[in-house]
């Protein structure tokens, strides 16, 4: 906040110094005279006088009986108010306060936008200045990284995040940060938090996206996941989050609100931000536009107590952290299962869902290039998005385009590829036996003889039977005589590429 420098006697004596030598008495009954020979103690108290006076001028923008007229952070301010003559005080008190501390305010980097709000009075352009220099009025202005507008929209701040996010992805691309044929998707989730997503929702706990804005950002999210895990556009939404590990983009701005909120709890009842909550929350009903209004609403959701309690009993940073996560992970990794179920797609992929970690499938045990390439067909292959024969047959409206091309003899589907194809025989039938006999010796070590196994599914993806199983040697076994048939097929698929240029 603006804070109101104290008044030095040197100050006031000097003031006393100016006024004019009129005997006459005023209504009070008191002269010049009685200022300049008041003395010392008449010096003190006019200086305590003044100080209260300027410490509270009333003037800027409040909340209720809270003042917040000038809210700075590090060398940024930002002056508020209802009232353009208050507006061009407070900048005068700023400037006038610059220039006791012998540091300048930039004309430049200063401007003024007039709200759109009815409750704000509309004046003509140029009607400010800071010092000799007019403020120019804007439409938009960004404080402190976050782009405020003139109708109070985030998409300003939303585009402008976004387009900070795709530089930062461009310039990481020379380290394999760009899905096929790059770094594995453990390593570019890694990247992807610690360089992208702080830039990306930067600001978002305070101007809360919603409705058109939440959507806009939600679809550049996924864009950018499913470039990074090397899958086509068409594939389903919860696939890409059980991969990679991430939460969605809701998750992760209400995890930035609350604790956003959990800082303000423990700031304690001076503070500007403390003061305000405990008013919004106790005033505002659930259906204003209030911040705090849609803080109860996350607080709801997540099945959390009544944020008024933090307020009055705040917890430790580390406890509030604990709670916050397990409660919203909790949430989004049970509505994201759950409609993992429901597409028929993804009905080889495992539902393991661990925010913060990859999926078991796109796991590599190695940081050998050959091993790495292998994932993205996998990961094609278990959720539903490689393209077959009969894939292409239905986009065409053609039945003749099913029949397998390696055989031509019946329709290319995933179990007849991977496993009845007649063409591919030879390489299949050692990977299966092996597999089998891995398998059964697993299954024997546990007495798991009597349990049904899908033949397919051990192939495509292993860790559904994990719970099963209990031994992660099976996995391994599988991996290895796996991920070799799944680069049969990439490069198949690449020569058959090949062939269709030369035609």
């Amino acid at each position: 906040m603006f804070q109101h420098q104290s008044i030095t006697e040197n100050e006031i004596v000097e003031a006393l110094k100016l006024l004019n030598l009129n005997k006459s008495p005023d209504i009070f009954g008191v002269s010049t005279e009685n200022l300049l020979y008041g003395g010392q103690s008449l010096i003190y108290h006019l200086k305590e006088l003044l100080d209260n006076i300027l410490a509270d001028s009333g003037y800027g923008g409040k909340i209720g009986s809270i003042s917040c007229c000038a809210p700075t952070c590090a060398d940024d301010l930002a002056i508020l108010s209802n009232c353009p003559y208050e507006t061009q005080i407070l900048i005068d008190m700023a400037f006038d306060f610059s220039k006791r501390e012998a540091y300048l305010l930039q004309p430049a980097k200063s401007c003024v936008i007039q709200s759109k709000s009815r409750h704000h009075e509309k004046v003509n352009e140029n009607f400010w200045n800071l010092g000799n220099s007019v403020l120019p009025t804007s439409n938009k202005a960004t404080h402190i990284g976050i782009c405020r507008t003139d109708d109070d929209s985030c998409k300003a701040t939303i585009d402008e995040n976004l387009k900070k996010a795709r530089r930062t992805l461009y310039s990481l691309m020379g380290v394999g940060l760009y899905g096929e044929n790059g770094l594995d998707p453990q390593t570019s989730m890694s990247i992807m938090n610690t360089y992208i997503i702080p830039i990306m929702f930067y600001g978002l706990e305070i101007v809360i996206p919603r409705g058109r804005c939440l959507e806009t950002l939600n679809i550049q999210f996924k864009k950018f996941l499913k470039q990074l895990l090397s899958l086509p556009k068409t594939v389903a939404d919860p696939a890409i989050y059980m991969i990679s590990g991430m939460l969605p983009v809701e998750a992760q701005i209400d995890v930035k609100i609350l604790t956003f909120y959990g800082n303000i709890t423990r700031q304690g009842k001076n503070s500007i931000e403390w003061q305000l909550a405990e008013r919004q929350l106790n005033v505002k009903s659930i259906n204003s536009n209030s911040w705090f209004s849609l803080l109860r609403k996350i607080f709801l959701k997540y099945e959390l107590n009544d944020p008024a309690q933090y307020l009055v009993n705040p917890i430790s940073k580390y406890q509030w952290k604990r709670e916050i996560t397990s409660k919203v992970q909790k949430f989004w990794i049970e509505k994201i299962l759950n409609q993992a179920k429901l597409y028929t797609s993804l009905r080889y992929l495992s539902l393991i869902y661990k925010p913060g970690q990859c999926h078991p499938i796109a796991n590599t045990n190695t940081m050998n290039s050959r091993e790495i390439i292998r994932i993205p067909t996998k990961l094609k292959i278990a959720t539903g998005s490689y393209i077959l024969q009969t894939v292409r047959a239905k986009f065409k409206s053609n039945t003749e385009l099913s029949i397998c091309k390696l055989c031509n003899e019946t329709e290319e589907t995933l179990p007849h590829f991977l496993l009845t194809c007649k063409s591919l025989e030879d390489i299949r039938k050692p990977i299966l036996e092996d597999l089998i006999n891995s398998c059964s010796e697993e299954l024997a070590a546990f007495n798991m003889k009597g349990e049904h196994f899908d033949i397919l599914q051990l192939i495509i993806d292993p860790f559904t039977y994990m719970t099963m199983l209990r031994n992660e040697k099976v996995f391994k076994v599988i991996q290895n005589i796996i991920d070799p048939k799944c680069e049969r097929y990439r490069l198949l698929q690449l020569d058959d590429i090949k062939k269709k240029k030369r035609k």
